[in-house]
């Protein structure tokens, strides 16, 4: 059902996409770069020209900027990810149901270090630590079926953030557009012209990740679905594994107790 999903809020926008993309290379301004904000920054805020309002405003207006360039950092960052998991998640998911299908054609069975034979205390000793592992690989697979319930409601929520981002980018473009270049020339102007460009980048950088992120989702769902039947033997195995040893102890320890019993009563 979520590659349905997938499939009807994507495939009408990759042809708006594409165009917007061809579009940006051409009519990108140049970026300023982190260093020049860094610097005007020191220099508005060692200013002694500017009161107090006119300067906390400027400082505001070059941190919008500063904001926008390590928004767009992170998004390429998240990008690059969605394209390297579009590459790999495949061959990884491949690789772990073969893995899982060769375990359960070798299965002999679960088994566990303690025999009835062993003493109470050894016993125990590994019921705790198969307790512990049972607690670890429960959570591990609950928060990868939480995982995967989430990505399967993400291509709603992912093409209304679209259309958000392509409204709010298109309605800044236009102010970009009216804007006199002449205000530039201002350090007040120069600073909302560089908050408005790099505001107006950010944007675009987000619908590229948001582009991304709904052409990977079916690789990364399964991935993530293969990961979960991975776990989900294994939990399964632990837990007989559990069984196994309380009912070792259980019957150890009333052995023992009985054998106690004697010894005192011999005594």
């Amino acid at each position: 059902m979520w590659l349905l999903a997938l499939s009807a809020c994507w495939l009408p926008l990759s042809p708006s996409l594409s165009a917007d993309k061809d579009a940006e290379v051409m009519t990108a301004p140049a970026l300023v770069t982190k260093a020049t904000l860094e610097a005007q920054l020191k220099e508005v805020e060692a200013s002694t020209s500017l009161d107090d309002d006119a300067r906390a405003s400027l400082v505001e207006t070059i941190n919008k900027a500063l904001g926008n360039l390590e928004a767009i950092k992170s998004n390429e960052a998240t990008t690059e990810s969605y394209i390297q998991a579009r590459k790999v998640a495949p061959d990884q998911a491949r690789a772990i149901r073969e893995q899982l299908a060769t375990e359960v054609s070798e299965d002999a069975g679960v088994t566990v270090n303690a025999t009835s034979d062993s003493p109470f205390d050894v016993i125990e000793g590994e019921l705790l630590q198969e307790k512990a592992n049972l607690v670890a690989v429960q959570a591990k697979l609950s928060d990868l079926q939480g995982q995967i319930e989430n990505s399967s409601r993400r291509p709603q929520v992912v093409q209304q953030q679209l259309l958000q981002a392509r409204q709010d980018k298109e309605a800044l473009e236009a102010e970009l557009s009216l804007q006199d270049p002449a205000i530039s020339s201002s350090t007040t102007g120069q600073a909302s012209r560089w908050s408005l460009t790099t505001r107006i980048a950010a944007l675009r950088s987000e619908i590229n990740m948001l582009d991304q992120e709904l052409l990977s989702m079916p690789m990364r769902i399964g991935l993530l679905e293969a990961q979960r039947d991975r776990d989900a033997r294994s939990v399964k195995r632990v837990a007989t594994r559990v069984k196994m040893l309380e009912e070792l102890s259980s019957r150890q320890g009333r052995v023992e107790a009985e054998q106690a019993r004697e010894e005192a009563a011999a005594a």
